[in-house]
């Protein structure tokens, strides 16, 4: 009985350290006197990765990456007489959360048709497209 105790209090030890591991925690995350970073953080969180699939008319459809506990992509839009530049932003739910990608697809509404101009921004190659 006790061996079965062990086991069980074992397996509660190590499920609450994944969710504690999986979710970015550390040791120091909001302790006094935890160090800081040597280099500065960016603003917000980094932009997210996106693919291209298809401009029509005054939109651009794309498919943007996020995790699952996203509040979902919010896309900013940069026009120019040359280029589009497209970023996405997110921000992740408080809470526990699994780690699972999720892909998304977007419209963007542009000012005008995206024509020939260059398409910026999905975080892999530039041009986009």
């Amino acid at each position: 009985m006790l061996a079965r105790r062990s086991r069980c209090v074992l397996l509660i030890v190590a499920g609450a350290l994944a969710l504690l591991v999986s979710s970015g925690c550390t040791a120091n995350d909001g302790a006094v006197g935890s160090t800081s970073p040597t280099s500065p953080t960016p603003a917000g969180p980094p932009p997210l990765k996106w693919h291209y699939v298809q401009a029509s008319g005054d939109s651009v459809n794309v498919q943007a990456e996020h995790g699952a506990c996203d509040d979902g992509p919010n896309a900013t839009v940069a026009q120019t007489p040359s280029t589009v530049t497209i970023t996405f932003r997110t921000h992740t739910r408080p809470g526990p959360c699994v780690s699972v990608g999720v892909v998304t697809n977007v419209t963007v509404k542009l000012a005008a048709p995206l024509g020939q101009r260059r398409l910026l921004g999905c975080g892999q190659t530039d041009p986009c497209r």
